[in-house]
């Protein structure tokens, strides 16, 4: 679900990167949690509930945010997460050993916390990494 053409025109640039450099603070004081869908191949970084205002807008081809009008980060979707990503993130291959505790049908979330926040501050440096990158972004200008 993309950002209605309203939303895109009003992200802040400046506020976003602000979001970005806070991204860490934000992340503890919001609670986010790694958990996978494996039926969808889809990774999510976010609270438990993501928030109502927040839209999902394409960062690069598999990385997505949830963001706020406000420009606000509130959470992180990686789509075909294994099928892709990984082949183009080795560094996150065992993310999928480490997420093995199984919530409910399809969705699995860390049994070893520890393990599962070192991916999460990996995570958080990949993001960092592309929005530092233009040649990486899908909407470069929205980043200015």
């Amino acid at each position: 679900m993309p950002l209605s053409k309203n939303i895109i025109t009003k992200l802040n640039p400046r506020k976003l990167k602000e979001s970005m450099l806070r991204l860490p603070a934000i992340v503890k004081k919001d609670g986010w949690k790694l958990s996978y869908d494996k039926l969808a191949d889809a990774l999510y970084f976010t609270p438990s509930i993501v928030a109502k205002d927040a839209v999902l807008f394409s960062v690069s081809k598999e990385l997505n945010i949830y963001v706020n009008a406000s420009s606000d980060i509130k959470g992180i979707f990686i789509e075909n997460f294994s099928a892709n990503f990984v082949k183009h993130n080795e560094d996150f291959k065992e993310l999928l050993n480490v997420l093995n505790k199984k919530e409910d049908n399809q969705i699995f979330v860390a049994k070893d916390e520890a393990k599962a926040e070192l991916y999460e501050k990996a995570l958080e440096a990949s993001l960092l990494e592309i929005f530092s990158n233009k040649d990486k972004l899908l909407y470069p200008d929205k980043f200015a």
